[in-house]
């Protein structure tokens, strides 16, 4: 099976010919480093705003449907996520740092949340 890089480089060398089309996604893919992921790399000096990061991070846990948050508080500071509050279960505790963690830019999650029986009720 053709990867999405194969198609978008069929696409745009495919009508050069047969031997010209190959050698021509074969000098893509070297000059862009072949097998190497860019995903989530920046430009530089780039970095995502602690507010961006925050809004990513809540749109994430709620759109979990095996994480309940709403006794979780977010906050945000130089990349780093900070995770307060509690939740119904230890599973939604591990879900929401993995939620925080896997947001682009977040370089450290805190995981301050306390597992309490009744969510509605802080400890």
């Amino acid at each position: 099976m053709a990867s999405l890089a194969d198609d978008d480089l069929d696409e745009r060398y495919g009508d050069l010919g047969c031997e010209e089309g190959r050698l021509a996604q074969r000098r893509a893919r070297e000059r862009a480093g072949a097998g190497r992921s860019f995903a989530g790399r920046g430009p530089r000096g780039y970095r995502r705003s602690d507010e961006r990061i925050r809004e990513d991070v809540c749109d994430r846990l709620m759109a979990d449907p095996a994480i309940d948050p709403g006794g979780v508080t977010v906050a945000v500071a130089d990349g780093e996520v900070t995770l307060e509050g509690h939740v119904p279960a230890p599973e939604m505790k591990r879900g929401a740092e993995a939620c925080a963690a896997s947001i682009l830019g977040v370089r450290q999650v805190h995981d301050r949340l306390r597992v309490a029986v009744d969510a509605r009720q802080p400890l």
